[in-house]
């Protein structure tokens, strides 16, 4: 796999993560839960919201590391 096909799949995949962690929000709290169903809402939204910073922070550290390839002259 060469590294432009390595860079597009994670690019995809934060892509994709930040994506689904904000329908994931945005179904948490939106929807009328039941106590049963969840006992900790601010644990559940603060786990959810760890994973789409996380998720943002890979995107943006991959676009880093995409801007640095693009700048840095052939060998």
């Amino acid at each position: 796999m060469s590294k432009k096909q390595l860079l597009t799949v994670l690019r995809a995949k934060y892509e994709s993560d930040i994506e689904q962690s904000k329908v994931n929000i945005n179904t948490f709290l939106s929807q009328n839960i039941g106590v049963a169903d969840h006992i900790n809402f601010t644990e559940t939204l603060d786990t959810e919201i760890e994973k789409l910073a996380r998720a943002k922070d890979m995107l943006d550290a991959l676009k880093l590391i995409e801007s640095d390839i693009q700048e840095s002259p052939p060998k």
